[in-house]
């Protein structure tokens, strides 16, 4: 049985084509939003599907986002014949005709999920795993940790398998890229080694023609949004402040996510207190480093540790917004670490 689709992937909205050629164990493809990343991976798992009747999994982070993926009918846009029923445990099965083709699991309840066999399960799609800063939802405590334990009890000891995470370009730090350590790239980088593919897709030029005919395009152009939404630029953060060290400033304690320290010091700016934030490109562990993460796992004995002796500090700063940052990543970071106190 094959599943009849209306769509396939062309030269307008992005495709995973070149992505797949490298035959790669993991993808991370981060864009804008509307260049069609999630109708992309969708289409190359019922293609997939069609080829060889292996299964996908779709991934939300949260049953919330799982539930209106699903309300939205969006696998419909892509074929009339499936249909969605519940599995009993807050996830979903699809399915044509009565054949299953696969599954959607929030990543917040796959652990709920161990005891279960996805033996034809062949691609995995987290879809926006890549989180805006300030955004309604948050990254899991242990949201790389949970992600590999989810692939493990997919595919237990079967060799192959592809798997895709998807993000729009809303933020220069994500714990998927510090968790394996990615450089600074531009279009794509591949770890050959790894079998890691990320790619930072842009829009097509069938798809930018299209674009700058909308009403939407004239409004956003040559704003922050519209560089994010249009031109693949970081949404940059415009209310934080960016600057040089303080003389005065001192070295209260440090912070260290994966591989990256971020060295907090306090100053006093016209009779106020401020925090000075400082990223190094490397690990400074010391009597004054506090461990937030490590290889994408959160320490909570640290996180403790730090959230007790100076958690009402960070978030007193942070809301009156007297922090200063010596580049937008290292605000980025902070941002992050502020979400999981």
């Amino acid at each position: 049985m094959k599943v009849p689709l209306k769509l396939s992937n062309n030269s307008t909205y992005y495709n995973f084509s070149k992505a797949m050629s490298y035959n790669p164990g993991l993808i991370i493809c981060i864009g804008g939003r509307g260049i069609g990343k999630t109708t992309g991976a969708l289409i190359e798992a019922i293609s997939e599907y069609n080829k060889n009747e292996t299964q996908f999994i779709y991934v939300r982070r949260y049953k919330t986002e799982l539930k209106k993926f699903v309300s939205k009918n969006t696998l419909n846009e892509i074929s009339d014949a499936i249909t969605t029923k519940g599995d009993g445990s807050g996830g979903y099965i699809f399915q044509c005709m009565g054949v299953t083709i696969g599954y959607g699991i929030a990543l917040s309840t796959a652990s709920g999920y161990k005891s279960v066999s996805f033996p034809k399960v062949n691609l995995v799609i987290g879809d926006e795993m890549i989180l805006p800063r300030g955004g309604t939802y948050h990254y899991l405590n242990d949201d790389v940790a949970c992600w590999f334990e989810f692939l493990s009890t997919v595919y237990r000891t079967r060799t192959g398998g592809h798997n895709i995470i998807l993000g729009n370009n809303a933020d220069l730090f994500n714990p998927y890229f510090e968790f394996f350590n990615i450089p600074t790239f531009i279009g794509i980088y591949y770890d050959k080694d790894r079998g890691l593919y990320c790619e930072l897709a842009e829009n097509s030029p069938n798809l930018k023609e299209l674009e700058e005919k909308t009403a939407i395009y004239k409004l956003i152009k040559n704003t922050p949004y519209g560089d994010y939404h249009y031109g693949n630029k970081v949404l940059t953060d415009t209310t934080r402040t960016l600057g040089d060290k303080p003389l005065n400033a001192r070295l209260i304690f440090r912070m260290i996510v994966d591989n990256i320290t971020i060295n907090s010091y306090l100053y006093y700016q016209e009779g106020n207190l401020w925090c000075y934030y400082e990223l190094k490109d490397k690990v400074i562990m010391d009597n004054i480093s506090y461990q937030i993460t490590n290889k994408g796992k959160v320490n909570y004995y640290y996180g403790t540790l730090l959230k007790k002796k100076y958690g009402n500090l960070i978030s007193s700063r942070y809301y009156l917004k007297q922090n200063l940052f010596n580049t937008d990543k290292c605000n980025d970071i902070v941002n992050y670490i502020v979400s999981l106190l």
